[in-house]
């Protein structure tokens, strides 16, 4: 999707200034003096002690705009205490705009929930813990009846955006939730890098404009290279998570599963693969455990690399255990959540030079003797007590900014040092997806919950499909035979399972020793898989049903490339009768043939019939995926 002359002049209104302001000590700075000098990619001022340097970017084919600070202590004595940091204090035109908001993956099956506000009473959007997306999502929408705003703030701790009216109008103020500090001789602070675009028309346009965006300027691109949509596959052994993975069993599963006819894109290592005592948390010793890998992780990255295959291997750094390597060989590096008190969950602190060049050395010979061409990186717990425990009265926030910096700052480098790898983005799923981590990572697993629930992944799958356009998701079902759903009734795949786990990227949970009949399934649903996956990843998304996390509804979305594309529809557990599927944006006076995923049966329908309503009767847990091309 394209922008429009009137997208640009929208941002313009919109942007006339940046919108900084900041306190040091009693006096206020506020915008970009005239006497700033102007530099490439953005501006430079002096307040005082302190050195201001705006990094702008204005994109030249999407109406976007964005906007990070950071101040620096220039002088050689402390500063006078630094507050008040807002890189985003803005009015928006119109007396009639409407929040659309979310409450992000907060482990929950309430998470990824979609909400709306006309904001008759202030919104305050701020992660409770300290993570990013945890609770309130940094990606946000006014939406006007003409125009709208799509807004992302990028920060990965403790961010916060409120949202009002003043006069009528939306006002938005974000920043660090919590900022009010000295900083000392050198000491750099960075404000969230606010991300804001402009469009003209519905929510529907928003949106596509919004993932073209995406996936052009911020989606990364491993050697060069778009993402690809991916089929994952492990075998993890008997016991927790990868605890008794051994290379054995991996070598001899990779083999089998290509023997079989269904080779992965990507084989995945999950935790436990370190000593660990069989509990995957203990994390903080980042070596291979010798008793399940005598020679390293290396034969198994080479496997995968005869084969065509990328390595995935989890890591945790930045929690680290009592009795761990890093606990007892350095415990200066470690944020502790109670004074004097050691648990496990230590933080490693990356704001602490030392730590980030240890633990980016050790990584990075890591990548490269292992093989390793997905590097995920979980997060388990959270932070902010580790942080704030850690910062004097004088320096509150400061630990939380400066790790923040160091982990940007480790991503950056093992990009650099391994172009052609990507990285996996996870806090117990999706709850550090802000914009600044997903402009270095995808995020192959969003949530932690309930995977085998298909109306709470349908809505889950909504708010990515808007917002992150790249994912992951598992082909589980734990629906009973009464329709109802309970963890603990894992049943065996089948083709609905597929069906609800179509997302660009899929882990088939198919075992290496399943049936014939469980292989030759995940082939046909894999080729599906690949050839929608495209469609999700270039085209445009239409949702075409609300989504209530109800077996009783039918759920269905389109995704439109140029007049070609695909249209799924998804009884669940319960629902019945007849749904009218009407496609968007097609030629109504042309006939379009539409196919059946699963059949192969073809029918020609009139793009009219298809707009007006083209009528779907399936059974209850039952789904169909029509591909539909121009005659």
């Amino acid at each position: 999707m394209k922008q429009t002359i009137k997208d640009r002049m929208l941002l313009q209104q919109l942007l006339c200034d940046i919108p900084l302001s900041f306190r040091l000590g009693d006096t206020v700075y506020t915008g970009i003096p005239e006497n700033a000098e102007y530099k490439s990619d953005g501006y430079e001022f002096t307040a005082g002690q302190v050195r201001v340097r705006v990094s702008v970017t204005n994109y030249g084919d999407f109406p976007v705009t964005e906007w990070r600070a950071e101040i620096t202590n220039v002088s050689d004595t402390v500063t006078e205490r630094l507050s008040g940091f807002v890189p985003a204090d803005m009015l928006f035109p119109g007396n009639d705009g409407v929040l659309i908001y979310s409450n992000g993956d907060n482990c929950t099956p309430d998470g990824y929930e979609r909400f709306r506000s006309d904001l008759s009473e202030k919104v305050v959007l701020c992660p409770p813990d300290g993570t990013s997306c945890n609770g309130a999502f940094p990606y946000f929408r006014v939406q006007y009846p003409d125009y709208g705003v799509n807004i992302a703030v990028g920060y990965s701790g403790q961010w916060r955006a409120e949202l009002s009216r003043e006069n009528g109008r939306v006002r938005l103020v974000a920043r660090q939730n919590v900022l009010d500090t000295v900083l000392y001789p050198g000491e750099t602070v960075i404000s969230p890098r606010m991300t804001v675009m402009t469009y003209e028309g519905d929510e529907e346009r928003g949106v596509n404009l919004w993932r073209s965006f995406y996936r052009a300027h911020i989606m990364p691109q491993p050697g060069g290279k778009p993402m690809e949509p991916y089929l994952v596959l492990h075998q993890f052994g008997e016991g927790p998570e990868a605890c008794r993975a051994t290379e054995e069993l991996q070598l001899r599963s990779i083999d089998t599963y290509i023997k079989r006819g269904l080779k992965p894109d990507i084989w995945w290592i999950d935790a436990g693969w370190y000593p660990c005592d069989n509990y995957w948390p203990t994390t903080g010793t980042w070596y291979e455990n010798p008793e399940n890998w005598p020679n390293g992780l290396g034969p198994v990255g080479e496997k995968c690399d005869e084969n065509g295959i990328k390595f995935l291997l989890w890591f945790e750094p930045e929690r680290v255990a009592d009795g761990s390597w890093l606990a007892e060989n350095h415990p200066e590096w470690l944020l502790r959540p109670n004074d004097g008190e050691a648990t496990i969950y230590n933080m490693l602190n990356l704001g602490d030079p030392a730590a980030l060049a240890w633990l980016t050395d050790h990584v990075d010979s890591m990548i490269k003797r292992c093989h390793i061409k997905v590097y995920r990186q979980d997060f388990n717990f959270s932070p902010i007590a580790n942080w704030r425990r850690a910062e004097t009265e004088d320096r509150q926030g400061m630990v939380e900014n400066k790790c923040i910096q160091g982990y940007y700052a480790y991503w950056d480098e093992l990009l650099r040092r391994n172009p052609d790898i990507f990285i996996d983005s996870c806090a117990s799923g999706g709850r550090r997806n802000d914009l600044e981590t997903m402009r270095r990572a995808v995020p192959l697993h969003y949530t932690d919950v309930l995977y085998g629930v298909h109306p709470v992944k349908q809505k889950q799958h909504r708010l990515m499909f808007e917002w992150i356009p790249y994912f992951r998701a598992h082909n589980m079902s734990w629906d009973n035979e009464n329709g109802t759903y309970d963890p603990l009734s894992n049943r065996p795949l089948d083709e609905f399972a597929y069906m609800n786990a179509m997302v660009p990227a899929m882990t088939n949970m198919l075992n290496a020793t399943d049936s014939d009949e469980q292989f030759e399934l995940a082939i046909k649903m894999n080729a599906i898989h690949k050839k929608a996956a495209a469609f999700m990843l270039d085209g445009d998304y239409y949702p075409l049903t609300e989504c209530r996390k109800n077996e009783h509804d039918v759920y269905a979305h389109q995704f439109d490339l140029s007049g070609e594309g695909f249209a799924q529809v998804i009884f669940n557990t319960k629902a019945e009768g007849t749904f009218e599927l009407r496609l968007k944006h097609l030629d109504s006076v042309c006939d379009y043939i539409l196919t059946d995923a699963v059949s192969g049966a073809e029918t020609t329908v009139s793009g009219k019939t298809l707009s007006d309503g083209y009528p779907v009767s399936l059974e209850p847990r039952s789904s169909v995926i029509y591909f539909y091309k121009k005659v």
